[in-house]
């Protein structure tokens, strides 16, 4: 493989660090320890047909959604601050076509976490903190557009 890919690999390697239990991504967790078995960590992009080959090109998105109950997480938890190790992570690739990033989809209200945090919603969201029972209609254009907009 390319050396390109190569660093992707060690950078998502170090992403799962998986000697912290408190970030368990679910789906991403299952997949990294069953590829430890074989002492290894094995990416690979999904195949694309030839029509989003086409419209996609060279560039790379990946997103990690995390549902869950936030309410007993603080505001300086890893997992609430995970858009922003993507982020970094993504910047030391220094691939412009490859981008990470991270969303929480909480279904504690905003309102509880307002309580809790002191800060108001916008904060939440620019903290990439989604609420999908809130805004059914727009979250998920919510990620795309952080997405698109890394």
């Amino acid at each position: 493989m390319s050396q390109r890919f190569d660093k992707l690999v060690a950078l998502l390697k170090e992403l799962f660090q998986l000697d912290q239990p408190d970030l368990d991504f679910g789906f991403y967790r299952v997949s990294v320890e069953a590829s430890q078995r074989k002492a290894a960590v094995e990416v690979s992009p999904l195949p694309l047909n030839k029509g989003e080959r086409r419209f996609v090109g060279d560039l790379r998105r990946v997103a990690f959604v995390d549902p869950k109950g936030i309410r007993n997480l603080g505001l300086t938890d890893p997992k609430i601050g995970f858009h922003e190790t993507v982020k970094e992570i993504e910047r030391r690739l220094g691939d412009p076509n490859v981008m990470l990033d991270s969303f929480i989809v909480s279904n504690t209200p905003s309102h509880v976490m307002r309580k809790l945090w002191g800060i108001e919603k916008p904060e939440m969201v620019k903290r990439h903190i989604l609420f999908q029972d809130e805004d059914p209609a727009s979250y998920i254009a919510a990620m795309q557009r952080g997405v698109a907009v890394a």
